[in-house]
């Protein structure tokens, strides 16, 4: 819904996924499962951006090792450089994501009035997620509109 959010509120710019990822700090060594899950996140990530029509995304963080003021490790690449398994997904996205396309024409519109929820894009959520998602199990593509008379801000 968050794509279609920012379609909604400023439909002239590009809408990108940043900071996202997923650590794999377990303690002083690596730990397999961790990476693997690492990797399917990565993978289920951008397959949701994809789908959603998003034009990009950001991932943390280029350096992997261990950031002690956030006892975690966020790194798309292990400390030597060597790939991790999702540097891998993301070597398999990449084209396909920053490939040029058109952004998605809905098929099924949610009235969305920004202002209308004073916990603002959560409280939108809230109140339209069961006929979003419904129409995405439907095979359909919800998009959101203002209401009549109000216009996106430039």
């Amino acid at each position: 819904m968050s794509t279609a959010y920012g379609r909604c509120v400023a439909p002239h710019l590009p809408v990108l996924w940043a900071e996202f990822g997923y650590s794999i700090w377990a303690g002083l060594q690596q730990d397999p499962a961790r990476l693997e899950f690492a990797a399917r996140f990565y993978e289920d990530f951008y397959n949701m951006a994809y789908r959603s029509g998003a034009n990009g995304t950001v991932c943390w963080w280029f350096p992997g090792g261990y950031r002690y003021n956030e006892r975690s490790d966020y790194g798309i690449v292990n400390p030597d450089r060597s790939w991790r398994p999702a540097t891998q997904v993301i070597k398999r996205w990449a084209e396909k994501m920053t490939a040029p396309r058109p952004n998605p024409k809905p098929d099924v519109w949610l009235e969305a009035d920004p202002e209308r929820d004073v916990d603002g894009l959560f409280g939108l959520y809230r109140r339209l997620k069961d006929d979003f998602w419904r129409a995405v199990e439907a095979g359909q593509m919800p998009g959101l509109r203002l209401p009549a008379g109000k216009e996106p801000r430039p």
